[in-house]
């Protein structure tokens, strides 16, 4: 919670506050805008953090938006420093941002202005080349203090609990965004983060944090609080490389088991140099105490920041607490504040189930009890750190994955993309290598409707030994007609001949449909043997007795024969014919594997799945389970 001394003004709607927005041109200022520029009452100010549940690692950048005079200027590329002046008070910043947007209107009387706070610019940077430059092995401490420094942001003063953690290179890669970076950095010291008002990245744990009673002093009928608390962490469960590390309560009769995976600043720590590491975290986000799911409107007031804790008094007089997991401000003179803060009462958890399989294979790892052979397959997993608007323009490319193999090999490659239609109408996948198409009998065109929805995509390529390639995804947009459009032209035709009394037959819109995929969301792996490691692996694989029939929902890998058959290194030890011959796969039998366990054809995109299996997809769309689960 910001320090401020004169607080109390805020909750006096009636008194008189001004807003001071001084814009920059580098280091120079340029003008202020006061009130009389700014449009009554279109002031907005987003600061969010977590979108769904708190997870830990997560930060999102702040903005700001809000409609001016024209005679103001183009302010595209500036920075702003916004401050707010109660009658009676001082001045208080608001916050440091950069204009991302800057819209004239049609009738070119007024701009609206979209300007974000640094961590807009963290996300959306590359910093490979940052990062091959350091001067690793370092401290955590030094390695976050590196990471800011690039980006000329200066960090609030803080003590975190995996601060001497040596950090050294653990991935080669074509890309690595600020998003991910500062994620693990996050995640790996069991906090999240935000910028302040005065333009500074501060880390948020749930230790220690300011609170802010409200009692009563809510919108009427704004106030919406779910029966059930989100409870405390008992148990943590950390997936990194081919190690599993449980810390807190016994998995089996804990409570609430949260889950982190996928940290590659952890990707070199053997299990007894990790452990402390893991139990330094737990020890953090178990002090998390519980807290409410709440969506409220309240007077505005800008002291108020997320990772705050705030309470109301309900039309009862019980007090419900929460923290600021996501807040609004709206206005200027009306100033008030969106409160909205959602979550599970458990955190999803499944021991023994797909969700334990998956994150193995994200880890490039398999479940391992007896050895049955030796072969380097390796696993280059990729998400999305983009948000991609599909349109029926151009292709987009949504998926790029750099590979490197040693031997001759065919990679195989898998994919489940979670996507939203604005309209109905076809979607059109591509694959290529170092850009040039491949497989063009495999692209996928499918019709799908509006609203959310979900898509798996699978093929498989050859890749000579010893060489570098590029693999990438792309998607476009198309009309098709369809029944959808064709009623909906019909209801346009009655809707004007009910009020006109002449029956027009109106057009089929043949407007092409656009598709927007978040951040994040995409999931994608290409694996195979004969592909060099993209982390550190000695390559060992083997397979657990009570393992023997797996089924992969909504994939299709339907008995490929010896002509796509994957060219993999034959095995050293016991042949594993007899213990992986027949894998049953929903849609798709993997038969007679031999000792080629990475045969792939091309899967349809059809979900021919029953209600049983398709209760099975998980939210990241796949999962492997064991019959008799």
């Amino acid at each position: 919670m910001i320090d401020y001394a004169y607080e109390s003004l805020f909750s006096q709607n009636s008194i008189d506050k001004q807003y001071q927005i001084k814009v920059y041109s580098g280091s120079t200022l340029e003008t202020t805008i006061t009130n009389s520029e700014i449009y009554s009452e279109t002031f907005e100010r987003h600061n969010p953090l977590c979108s769904d549940s708190l997870e830990y690692g997560s930060f999102a950048a702040g903005f700001v938006k809000f409609k001016v005079i024209n005679s103001v200027g183009t302010l595209k590329n500036k920075k702003l420093e916004i401050s707010i002046m109660p009658q009676g008070g001082a001045s208080l910043k608001l916050g440091e941002y950069y204009v991302e947007s800057d819209v004239l209107s049609g009738d070119r009387q007024s701009r609206t202005i979209t300007a974000y706070d640094k961590l807009y610019e963290i996300i959306n940077t590359d910093v490979l080349k940052w990062y091959g430059e350091l001067n690793l092995p370092m401290s955590m401490k030094d390695f976050r203090d590196a990471f800011f420094e690039n980006f000329g942001v200066i960090q609030l003063s803080a003590i975190l609990c995996n601060d001497s953690m040596v950090i050294t290179e653990t991935i080669i890669a074509e890309q690595l965004s600020g998003m991910e970076v500062l994620s693990c950095i996050l995640a790996g010291n069991g906090c999240v983060g935000a910028m302040t008002n005065e333009g500074k990245f501060k880390y948020i744990t749930f230790e220690t944090y300011d609170t802010k009673a409200f009692g009563k002093s809510y919108k009427q009928g704004s106030l919406i609080y779910e029966d059930y608390l989100i409870q405390p962490i008992t148990s943590l469960h950390f997936f990194s490389n081919k190690i599993d590390i449980v810390v807190g309560a016994d998995p089996q009769t804990s409570s609430n088991i949260y889950v982190m995976e996928d940290n590659f600043l952890f990707y070199d720590k053997i299990e007894s140099d990790l452990r402390p590491y893991v139990e330094n975290i737990f020890d953090v986000i178990k002090l998390t105490p519980a807290f409410r799911p709440l969506k409220a409107e309240t007077y505005g007031d800008p002291c108020i920041e997320v990772g705050d804790m705030i309470t109301f008094a309900t039309s009862d007089n019980e007090t419900i607490r929460t923290f600021v997991l996501n807040k609004v401000e709206n206005g200027l003179q009306a100033l008030t504040d969106k409160y909205d803060t959602e979550g599970t009462e458990y955190y999803e958890y499944d021991l023994n189930g797909g969700n334990s399989q998956i994150r193995r294979l994200w880890n490039n790892t398999i479940a391992l009890e007896q050895e049955v052979s030796t072969a380097r397959c390796y696993v280059y997993a990729h998400r999305n750190v983009a948000r991609f608007n599909i349109g029926h323009t151009s292709r987009q490319t949504i998926i790029t994955i750099p590979l490197a193999s040693v031997d001759n090999t065919i990679p195989v490659f898998v994919s489940t993309i979670p996507l939203t239609m604005d309209m109905d109408g076809e979607i059109t996948f591509r694959y290529f290598l170092d850009d040039i198409e491949i497989n063009e009998n495999d692209n996928d065109t499918i019709y799908l409707t509006r609203g959310e929805q979900f898509v798996t995509l699978s093929t498989f390529f050859e890749m000579p030994a010893n060489s570098r390639k590029r693999f990438t995804v792309t998607a476009q947009t198309g009309y098709r007609e369809s029944v959808e459009r064709e009623h909906t032209a019909k209801i346009i035709s009655f809707e004007n001949y009910i009020q006109t009394g002449t029956y027009v037959e109106e057009p089929i819109d043949t407007t092409p449909p656009g598709a927007e995929i978040d951040i994040g969301k995409i999931r994608a792996m290409i694996f195979a043997s004969g592909l060099a490691s993209e982390q550190p692996w000695d390559g060992t694989i083997t397979i657990v007795e009570d393992a023997d029939d797996f089924m992969l929902v909504a994939l299709n890998f339907e008995n490929a024969g010896e002509e796509v058959s994957v060219n993999t290194r034959v095995p050293t030890g016991d042949s594993i014919r007899d213990n992986a011959s027949d894998f049953d796969l929903v849609e798709l039998v993997f038969e007679g594997a031999r000792d080629e366990m990475y045969v792939v054809t091309h899967a349809e995109s059809s979900p021919m799945i029953t209600e049983a299996e398709e209760a099975l997809i998980t939210e990241d769309g796949m999962r492997f389970y064991t019959e008799g689960d």
